[in-house]
């Protein structure tokens, strides 16, 4: 059948649409933006953080329906209109050939589209509650554990500190547990597979520093370096002995410090920004007016992207065989982003912890985000690294053994 090329070159003008442009035209799209279209809501069922946007691709994804695709299947997504309706929406034409809407169809269609927002508005609503509402019931079991942690002197948690070679400090927040069980999910079902001592951290979070979580790390002092080895009860593969419950988003662990903060050390791990701080004290350095904390992982460090690096040495296979670039989140910040870690006012001098044995590309750009976000007039922010494949740990555990 022969088709009509006006038609074609119509809906070939929708196809190629820019989907991120789109999406942020559409009635629910307002919070869309470059840098900020990744496990965002979506404007078109309203399910909190499930909408994406690969700009370099130019499709759209929503896991709530798993329904993706280009500007056209958005747009149908979005507005549960037929194909002809999405073309003409994306275009601002009729289709070749079609008269023009008249003012009650536009009337008609108007209606149809704020009814779909209302709906997705609501769907969106009861998301956002349901998703608070499990964020606060975590905060409330990460505090039953703090609470039924004891204090740092003489505990198991203290003995993992020194078997790391470091210190606990004053005003640290920190505790110990003499059997705290590590919950792991088994197929559906979420099962005891450990109990054991833990380091508990109590994470302070925005905006007034209130508690909202803890960092847990389970101790077994016969291994090398102190953590216990978890095992997958099934396929046995070894798991993170560290963990959190409740909520990091935009927190601090405390690690030490007294008086004001003139000057704040952040680095990832507690055991890492403590092998920092026992190295300035062998070096005769005064820690007055100087605070320590773990920003406990380091996309809280940085926050959000608003953009991505072409990493220089990472590739990957995609599914047809090519070899494609790896790009990881890049140095600029997204400025609207507010859960990410936000220093105390009065630090005017800020050392950001980098680690040798991670990514440089990928922890380099945390740093950038992280002084383009705080940095300001009279205040200085600069990055200490550890030696190529070394975290601060393993350098001080060196020095010691020296």
């Amino acid at each position: 059948m022969n088709r009509d090329p006006a038609f074609e070159d119509w809906v070939g003008e929708a196809r190629r649409a820019d989907v991120l442009r789109v999406a942020m035209a559409l009635p629910g799209g307002s919070h869309l933006g470059p840098g900020h279209c990744t496990n965002v809501p979506c404007p078109g069922c309203g399910g909190i953080k499930r909408f994406s946007v690969n700009t370099r691709k130019n499709i759209f994804y929503c896991r709530e329906t798993a329904v993706g695709g280009d500007a056209i299947a958005l747009v149908r997504h979005a507005t549960g209109g037929d194909f002809l309706d999405a073309v003409e929406l994306i275009t601002g034409r009729p289709m070749p050939g079609k008269k023009a809407l008249t003012e009650q169809e536009k009337k008609e269609r108007a209606e149809r589209l704020a009814a779909l927002d209302a709906s997705r508005q609501a769907h969106q609503a009861r998301a956002e509650a349901e998703h608070n509402e499990f964020r606060d019931r975590e905060i409330r079991r990460a505090r039953k554990i703090w609470d039924a942690a004891q204090p740092m002197a003489g505990s198991a948690a203290e003995a993992y500190l020194e078997k790391r070679g470091v210190a606990w400090a004053p005003n640290a927040r920190l505790r110990s547990l003499a059997a705290l069980p590590y919950w792991h999910r088994i197929g559906a079902d979420w099962r005891i597979i450990h109990e054991g001592p833990a380091l508990v951290a109590a994470i302070a979070g925005p905006p007034e520093g209130g508690f909202i979580g803890c960092h847990c790390t389970w101790i077994d002092l016969a291994q090398a370096k102190g953590k216990a080895a978890i095992a997958h009860p099934e396929t046995g593969e070894l798991l993170a002995a560290k963990k959190v419950r409740g909520s990091h988003r935009g927190g601090h662990i405390r690690l030490g410090g007294e008086g004001r903060c003139a000057r704040l050390f952040v680095g990832e791990g507690i055991e890492t920004v403590y092998a920092v701080r026992e190295a300035l004290v062998a070096a005769g350095q005064s820690l007055a007016d100087t605070w320590f904390w773990s920003s406990v992982n380091m996309g809280n460090l940085g926050g959000k992207a608003a953009n991505r690096s072409r990493h220089p040495v990472l590739t990957h296979t995609d599914a047809r065989g090519r070899v494609r670039p790896v790009f990881v989140p890049g140095p600029l910040p997204l400025l609207d982003d507010t859960r990410s870690l936000a220093p105390p006012e009065e630090a005017v001098d800020i050392v950001l912890l980098g680690d040798g044995d991670s990514d440089r590309l990928t922890t380099e750009n945390v740093l950038k985000r992280f002084a383009a976000r705080h940095g300001r007039a009279g205040r200085i922010i600069r990055a200490a690294w550890a030696d190529d494949g070394k975290d601060f740990g393993d350098m001080w555990q060196g020095e010691r053994a020296a």
